[in-house]
């Protein structure tokens, strides 16, 4: 596991109650993981967290999936800017930018049979805006999970920073 290093700035550390908070809000990460010839391979990815658990969809074939069954060690970052305040400031100097980051670390793992169907019903229902239940298991809806690939990753530890009082 990645060594846990203590944050600079104390007074940006967020909570884990607004990490999760932050988390549970946003639908997109950058998914970090060893690429080719040991240069990191980076790629932006949907998401959904839900009880401590990132679930991620993908093609089972591909770049990512290759690398990931190599090694599935990853850190995922999501972050947002919500402003940046130059007006009166020094450029380069003082400029302020007001944001909100956080990065998790930890190992891929890919779920199967029905674990995968459950997981990726999840995932449908959250951007369908419907209820799990209520995504259908057809043996069509099924068929198609089936050949679709699922990422879950429990975070070894994730930490946040803010430059917000009230992320």
């Amino acid at each position: 596991m990645h060594g846990q290093h203590p944050m600079r700035r104390k007074d940006k550390v967020m909570t884990q109650e607004a990490i999760e908070r932050f988390v549970s809000q946003n639908d997109i990460c950058h998914i970090v993981m060893n690429g080719e010839n040991g240069y990191p391979y980076v790629i932006p990815i949907n998401y959904v967290y839900s009880n401590g658990i990132f679930i991620l969809h993908s093609a089972m074939q591909g770049l990512k999936m290759d690398l990931l069954k190599a090694d599935p060690r990853v850190c995922l970052e999501i972050s947002k800017m919500l402003n940046i305040e130059t007006e009166g400031r020094v450029p380069c100097k003082n400029f302020k930018t007001e944001f909100i980051s956080v990065i998790a670390f930890g190992k891929i793992e890919f779920p199967e049979g029905e674990a995968k169907i459950d997981i990726l019903s999840q995932f449908s229902a959250h951007y369908m805006g419907k209820a799990k239940e209520d995504i259908g298991a057809t043996e069509k809806v099924q068929a198609f999970m089936m050949r679709t690939g699922v990422l879950t990753l429990k975070p070894d530890y994730m930490t946040g920073k803010s430059e917000v009082k009230e992320a």
